[in-house]
């Protein structure tokens, strides 16, 4: 099921890349995410995106690695959720629960562990929202720093040809990872999740997104997911 949902993500939106390297890019993917599939198994990822009908593979795919993904449309959404999830156990209040998840089910969803953070944030950069320019994405680093320094260096951003074509590619300050590609938006997720959970594995072969696709400029992060530069 993963294999066959990356192929469709990939060959949806990287079209220079054909179905063989494609083919090659997915199997590469599932073969690291069942190494690490003990981290990776009830992570917590928060996907801000004002149009989610554009990565509804990327998040199938994050789900049927065991991944619970929580979707929020604009900034203001993601902070509600941010803050929401810093509220006690006990206080009364409680999560979204989803059904628990079963590798292969086309219907069951990872569920959501009350209390605990997000081990990671992916965006996309380029939206308008009120107050805000078209790189109304990049708000919630600012946020991140300022209110929630726990989730410094956690946000990835999943950007399009057009921020591309703009000279965007850039990393930018305190993000950990900016990717065009959805093999190496998988990665870094992966990355990300092995630097910041307590758990670490013996990985014997990593897979490098910086050579994803034969485009250098597919990924660009930081050295550490740990805190924010000062």
């Amino acid at each position: 099921m993963l294999e066959g949902v990356v192929q469709r993500a990939i060959a949806t939106r990287s079209t220079e890349i054909g179905p063989s390297e494609g083919e090659r890019l997915a199997e590469s993917v599932v073969a690291r995410a069942k190494l690490v599939a003990p981290i990776l198994d009830g992570a917590q990822v928060l996907w801000v995106d004002d149009k989610p009908s554009w990565n509804v593979l990327e998040r199938r795919a994050l789900r049927s690695m065991g991944i619970f993904v929580d979707l929020a449309r604009n900034t203001d959404e993601a902070i509600a959720l941010l803050l929401e999830e810093q509220v006690p156990i006990n206080s009364g209040r409680h999560f979204r629960l989803r059904l628990p998840f079963f590798r292969g089910s086309n219907t069951a969803e990872p569920s959501k562990t009350a209390g605990r953070p997000y081990d990671a944030i992916i965006s996309n950069i380029k939206r308008t929202e009120p107050g805000r320019d078209e790189t109304a994405g990049l708000y919630i680093l600012g946020w991140l720093k300022e209110t929630r320094p726990d989730l410094c260096g956690k946000a990835i951003f999943y950007i399009s040809e057009y921020m591309i074509e703009r000279n965007s590619i850039l990393l930018p300050i305190d993000a950990f990872a900016i990717t065009k590609q959805p093999d190496s938006l998988l990665h870094a997720v992966m990355d990300l999740l092995e630097r910041g959970r307590s758990m670490r594995m013996d990985v014997q072969q990593r897979y490098d997104p910086h050579i994803s696709g034969g485009a250098p400029q597919a990924l660009a992060r930081v050295g550490s997911a740990d805190a924010c530069r000062r």
